[in-house]
């Protein structure tokens, strides 16, 4: 339906990438993107509505992605975007421009003035906040929850010190993640 790569592709392309990362010593990112809001639209203009905006967003995503990263519809209203190479302030940077872009996108007539369609992010590091895609996808989804508690329409990196207790990531002794 978004034209997007699945979750399937998600996981073997983020395996992949922290392969190749490990060789050049540098870093990725996976940017967790969720749509605020979305059921307001399924409920507002019914299923074919929220079909639209999923559709939106995945052209949406397309067009923000580098050669060699990777747009994915993670599930629901949920998306990735794996980043590769990339800093994390180039990260943080990335997922700015793409959630203040986002509130400029016009789905016909179910983004009317003031009805903007917004996103919440969440970013994570490899190596940098977790060992393996797993933690690595776990970092970026507590990291957009943090985003969501904080009001929505917002950019979250990861950190121990900005979550929840309950919901960090383990680390072995050398400060990585397990």
């Amino acid at each position: 339906m978004t034209g997007l790569f699945n979750r399937r592709y998600m996981a073997e392309s983020l395996a992949q990438e922290q392969y190749r990362i490990k060789r050049s010593e540098t870093h990725l990112a996976a940017l967790m993107i969720d749509i605020d809001h979305f059921k307001v639209f399924n409920d507002k203009f019914g299923h074919d509505g929220g079909d639209a905006v999923l559709r939106a967003i995945g052209d949406f995503l397309k067009k923000h992605v580098r050669e060699g990263d990777v747009a994915c519809r993670y599930g629901g209203e949920e998306f990735m975007l794996i980043l590769s190479p990339v800093t994390a302030e180039g990260a943080r940077q990335r997922a700015e421009q793409v959630r203040e872009d986002a509130t400029r996108l016009v789905v016909d007539h179910l983004t009317p003035k003031g009805d903007a369609i917004t996103l919440s992010l969440g970013i994570a590091m490899f190596p940098d906040h977790a060992c393996d895609a797993t933690g690595l996808i776990k970092a970026a989804d507590v990291a957009l929850y943090q985003a969501k508690r904080s009001g929505r329409n917002r950019v979250v990196m990861f950190s121990d010190s900005t979550v929840p207790a309950a919901a960090r990531i383990p680390r072995a002794e050398n400060g990585t993640s397990v």
